[in-house]
């Protein structure tokens, strides 16, 4: 189905992508019934029990958990920054594991506003801007070799040259420069085919000799920080560290002027007792807040559509999106994308 996520919109001059745009719509509308009755059954057989919740897409899917289960111990978390994190550092020349840094923003959709190195005992974002202005990066994660998140790294060097009071999470390439993304991007040949000839089809392959007892080295999947990140969060919980961690949380002021309501992407501490966010200490600017409002009311109304079978909130929630330039392209994706869909979203009327 990721296939069809990012061939449909493609074919209509639109970005094609795994969780951002019109495509992530489409997972997030299938996801949410498989995430929910997850939680449904940990309710009745583990209802104490944390909830660690890695699944994409993340703020469409932990909004919809919380309207269900608004009191479930969920705790919501996505690697990107990490990764982002560990590029930064690689390429630079620090250890990002003497950061504390500040970041902001919704899921796949956000800004650094600081990275203070504890090593160095200064502020180090005014120095990393510079240099990603003057020195694109090279993907120095588990991604490495493949063309498509060089390509998503490079074009922080874009957004940063033109926004250069942030460093911006690399997603927001869909969104502010998406003409540049489908133009860039095979049509015939995406990212979901990329993955299905390569880690899908080795991991089958491995799992298919490991069933019939052949005795060969497992493949070396190797995620490093990303893996470890959700284990760092699980130990902080058991043993009330109170690590610093950037989760996704609803915002309740954390974010002084954006609504309350929006779930968002922010720093936080984790223990015992759970997630204590850190406020920011003054709004957000007039451009980062009209862009996430966008994208929240947006992810919010196809949250409707679900619980509501409404097709009219779901062409709002598509019209809205904004990789989309008009609501007639909206209709015609979404009609598409029903047909596809029939067997994993719900029936809208």
């Amino acid at each position: 189905m990721r296939e069809k996520d990012e061939k449909i919109p493609l074919k209509h001059g639109l970005v094609g992508q795994e969780t951002c745009g019109l495509g992530g719509f489409a997972y997030g509308m299938r996801s949410i019934k498989g995430l929910l009755e997850i939680v449904d059954h940990i309710q009745d057989y583990a209802p104490k029990a944390w909830i660690l919740n890695y699944t994409n897409p993340e703020s469409i899917v932990s909004e919809a958990v919380r309207r269900k289960y608004p009191n479930v111990k969920m705790i919501n978390a996505c690697d990107m920054t990490i990764s982002i994190e560990e590029t930064i550092a690689v390429n630079y020349g620090y250890d990002r594991k003497n950061w504390i840094v500040t970041y902001y923003g919704l899921n796949h959709f956000g800004w650094y506003t600081s990275i203070y190195d504890k090593e160095l005992q200064r502020e180090i974002m005014p120095e990393i801007i510079e240099k990603l202005i003057t020195k694109e990066m090279q993907v120095a994660d588990f991604n490495i070799g493949d063309k498509t998140w060089q390509k998503t790294f490079q074009m922080m060097s874009v957004i940063t040259k033109n926004f250069p009071s942030n460093i911006p999470n690399n997603y927001l390439e869909y969104y502010l420069y998406p003409d540049m993304v489908v133009e860039h991007t095979d049509k015939e040949y995406t990212r979901a085919n990329m993955v299905m000839d390569g880690r899908e089809k080795n991991t089958k392959e491995m799992a298919d000799k490991i069933r019939r007892g052949i005795v060969e080295e497992v493949l070396n999947f190797n995620f490093g920080e990303h893996g470890q990140y959700i284990v760092d969060i699980a130990i902080s919980l058991l043993n009330d560290d109170r690590r610093r961690f950037m989760l996704i949380v609803p915002n309740q002021g954390a974010i002084p002027n954006l609504r309350s309501d929006a779930v968002v992407e922010i720093p936080a501490y984790v223990g015992a007792t759970g997630v204590e966010t850190i406020t920011l200490r003054k709004p957000i600017s007039d451009f980062h807040k009209g862009l996430m409002e966008a994208q929240v009311a947006a992810e919010k109304l196809l949250v409707d559509a679900y619980f509501e079978g409404s097709y009219q909130k779901a062409l709002q929630a598509f019209t809205l999106n904004q990789t989309v330039p008009n609501a007639r392209v909206a209709k015609k994706i979404l009609d598409e994308m029903i047909k596809v869909n029939k067997k994993y979203w719900p029936a809208l009327k």
